[in-house]
């Protein structure tokens, strides 16, 4: 997806990454794009997949923040997907990484 995006779009982006978790994939994204605004959105809460209860990036938005912090263009977003969805207009973004259970 990266590499497509660089090398189709020219201008600085609006992006978003929906499922951050630890924010692996939302670094390469800061690495490699030109961009106006990227926003990380994820709830960071433990939550059921069938019968397992998982917790892995339970209370990791603090670790997002610091590790984002000197981006001033990233904006961090705590709710669930489709709350956070209703935060933005038709096609205010150029693009939407889902990376989210």
């Amino acid at each position: 997806m990266i590499e497509y995006i660089k090398n189709n779009f020219d201008y600085p982006l609006i992006g978003a990454e929906v499922g951050v978790g630890l924010g692996n994939h939302a670094q390469q994204i800061v690495d490699n794009l030109n961009l106006e605004k990227l926003y990380l959105i994820d709830h960071w809460q433990e939550y059921k997949e069938g019968a397992l209860l998982i917790k892995t990036y339970a209370g990791k938005k603090d670790f997002i923040a610091e590790k984002f912090v000197s981006y001033d263009f990233v904006e961090i977003i705590e709710l669930a997907s489709l709350e956070a969805a209703k935060l933005f207009q038709d096609n205010y973004l150029d693009f939407i990484y889902i990376d989210s259970s």
